[in-house]
């Protein structure tokens, strides 16, 4: 086997390690670095499979069918955007029995929604998790309370209670703007995404805390939900990935 063979095949070996280990690791956030991210991995690993293929001494065509499997199992991971990748990466976790790593995706990919729909920056710690994250839990968290006193439930009404109690609800303290696209949230994001931002983080929850939560999933219940707030999550973004949510008025 020639040296370039030899160059392009460990090329191969080492890129196919670091899709699978940014995987594992939940490395959703988009990078050009392929040990920092999944899309970079995938486009190193999709370049060197594409060099494999031009070896003029055709020295490793018997193993071409298993680099051409290769290569349609990571083309999931084709999709150029954070929402495409972390989409992918829920259905790569169902296919492959990765369960938590599925919840940990599921739950980040929600948020990331959130922030395209409201147009905040995705990768923006203080929009992701400050506005976006906590409005959602806000809202579940003020509806809990509500219900404990037997109040009806409207938006204005959550707004008036966060308002009245903000330390209590809010604990970040928020910068004009800031606010500004929280309670657009608060008013207006569908009832399907906080259910479906609530459920999820249940059973993240149940996994990452390792079985000591107050819910007691069975682990059939875990498998068997991620696929179905999976397929219920894809027909939510089909709804709404064109509905304009970013108005501030």
């Amino acid at each position: 086997m020639g040296d370039f063979s030899l160059d392009c095949l460990n090329d191969v070996v080492d890129n196919i390690k670091c899709i699978t280990d940014s995987i594992d690791t939940g490395r959703g956030k988009g990078f050009n670095d392929k040990n920092k991210s999944i899309q970079g991995a995938y486009d190193s690993l999709s370049s060197s499979l594409s060099t494999l293929k031009e070896d003029e001494k055709d020295l490793l065509k018997p193993l071409s069918p298993l680099f051409e499997k290769i290569q349609e199992r990571i083309k999931i991971f084709s999709g150029e955007s954070n929402l495409e990748i972390g989409l992918a990466t829920v259905q790569w976790s169902i296919d492959n029995n990765m369960t938590q790593q599925g919840y940990t995706a599921l739950e980040e990919t929600v948020k990331t929604f959130i922030c395209n729909l409201y147009e905040l920056e995705e990768t923006d710690y203080n929009d992701r998790e400050n506005v976006a994250k906590d409005a959602v839990n806000i809202i579940n968290r003020v509806t809990r309370d509500l219900n404990k006193k037997n109040e009806q439930i409207t938006r204005e009404r959550i707004i008036k209670e966060i308002k009245l109690h903000d330390e209590r609800y809010h604990k970040q303290q928020l910068s004009d703007d800031e606010s500004i696209k929280f309670f657009n949230i608060i008013k207006t994001i569908p009832k399907e995404i906080v259910n479906m931002s609530s459920k999820i983080g249940q059973m993240r929850n149940s996994i990452n805390h390792f079985g000591y939560d107050k819910g007691g999933f069975k682990s059939d219940t875990l498998t068997n939900n991620l696929k179905r707030y999976y397929k219920e999550f894809l027909e939510i973004v089909d709804k709404y990935k064109d509905v304009d949510f970013s108005r501030k008025d």
